[in-house]
């Protein structure tokens, strides 16, 4: 019975996410330009006795500006479920942020149906998919273990 429970537990929040990043893809893509970056690097309280454990977190924040049905509209968030861009390594956001200049044309999805809605990456779709699967098996995997003991318990 926890195989189920846990099965449909972690493969409802799997759903949520699969739907979610699916739902990105139905973005309209626009051209944009990045307006300003900021960055804030941060000390984590490390709970780890692992010497490769983050001990920091840099938080990159960018402003982009585009424009849609001859409406210029300026946007911050990173990915609907992520509003900034976060890092634990300084070289990936150092690159990010060099990357990432004001002036740098950027891809953005916009929702046509509330253009002020806009991201500059769309959810993952192929990670809460395959957990998904392992969910679904999982759910499987309980089942049958619930039906093999009342097959054997059954009387003849």
């Amino acid at each position: 019975m926890l195989l189920i429970l846990v099965g449909t537990a972690v493969g409802i929040v799997c759903a949520v996410s699969v739907l979610g990043a699916l739902d990105d893809r139905t973005f309209v893509p626009v051209a944009g330009e990045v307006v300003s970056i900021d960055h804030d690097r941060e000390m984590l309280v490390v709970r780890s006795n692992s010497p490769s454990a983050p001990t920091h977190e840099t938080t990159v924040r960018l402003t982009y500006r585009y424009t849609w049905a001859e409406q210029s509209f300026t946007a911050h968030r990173y990915a609907f479920d992520e509003p900034h861009q976060t890092f634990t390594d300084d070289a990936e956001a150092q690159a990010f942020v060099d990357a990432n200049q004001p002036g740098t044309p950027v891809d953005v999805l916009l929702d046509p149906l509330d253009p002020n809605e806009a991201i500059v990456a769309v959810r993952e779709l192929q990670k809460p998919a395959v957990f998904a699967g392992l969910s679904l098996a999982t759910i499987l995997w309980g089942i049958g273990a619930l039906l093999r003991r009342w097959w054997t318990t059954r009387t003849p």
